[in-house]
């Protein structure tokens, strides 16, 4: 009883771990995006 209750709730816990992962993989992306957009939009402006 214990180790299926342990694999179960190893299973939960390793999925909830890729998850959070996933979503810090996705908010790193997302923050590191607009700044690249922000350079390329600052040298339109100096140029014009």
């Amino acid at each position: 009883m214990e180790s299926q209750q342990f694999a179960k709730l190893f299973t939960m816990f390793s999925q909830n771990l890729a998850l959070f992962g996933a979503l810090l993989f996705f908010l790193g992306m997302k923050n590191s995006i607009p700044r690249r957009h922000s350079k390329r939009r600052t040298a339109k402006a100096k140029t014009t």
